[in-house]
Parts: structure tokens; sequence; C-alpha cells
């Protein structure tokens, strides 16, 4: 639902164009059966990383869904630098459980990892409007 402690409209874009940016953990019902007593911390501090940049890109959190977020920015531009933040914040934090650090083969994060062989990236869903104009 609507978190009230982030519930400020402040943000939220009052006219088109808009984009909305969906987010949400990979395989998350695995990891919450494999790592129960982990994923809580983890699920903590994902949404603090993205809060973080939706309060630094003027973004609006629209609404949470256990680990899934719907946010609403002003341009697809702001959304898709909000969401590539999102991913290199996530990817180099080392503050997740141990249990659950992703880090593959030792090597550092890139943000090619987020991003498959198709170019889709893995963690933003990004959706817009038409400007008014388009109309």
């Amino acid at each position: 639902g609507i978190n009230a402690e982030y519930g400020s409209t402040k943000n939220a874009p009052k006219t088109a164009p808009l984009a909305l940016a969906f987010t949400d953990i990979e395989s998350s019902t695995m990891l919450w059966e494999a790592c129960g007593d982990d994923m809580g911390l983890a699920v903590e501090i994902h949404h603090a990383i993205i809060r973080k940049h939706i309060e630094e890109f003027g973004a609006y959190e629209v609404k949470t869904i256990g680990d899934s977020f719907m946010i609403a920015c002003s341009s697809l531009g702001d959304a898709t630098l909000m969401c590539l933040a999102i991913q290199t914040s996530l990817g180099e934090c080392r503050d997740f459980p141990t249990q659950l650090q992703f880090v593959r083969d030792e090597q550092p994060f890139e943000i090619s990892d987020a991003i498959d062989s198709s170019g889709y990236n893995k963690s933003c869903l990004l959706y817009t409007s038409p400007s008014p104009r388009d109309s």
C-alpha cells in the first residue's frame, strides 16, 4: 500500500508527460524461503537506497507492495537516471547480509550487470505518458 511516511504529494508529477518506474527484487520469493532471517534487513536496506534516490531525483513514491515500488517521475530522462542510480547503489552496497551479497566472481559491480543481453534493464521497468502536444 501507500507508505504514510512517504505520502507527501509534493513531488508528484501534476501534468504530462510523466514516467512511471516499477522496481522488484529479482527472485525475492525464493530468497525469502532460502534466507528468511536475512531478508528483513535486506529489504530495509533496499528500501532506504531506493527512497534516497527518489528524493535525490525529485520523484514521487506512488506505492510499495512488499519489495516492489511504483515511482512517478516528471520525465523519462529523470526516471532513467534514477533507475541507473538505484541499480548502481544496490550493486555497490556491501551492507546486505553476507548470505545475500551477490558479487559475481569477486568482480566489482558494473552497470552492465543490470542490463541483460537484449538491453533490457533487469530491475526497473519504465512507462511514459504522451506529452500534451502528442495527444
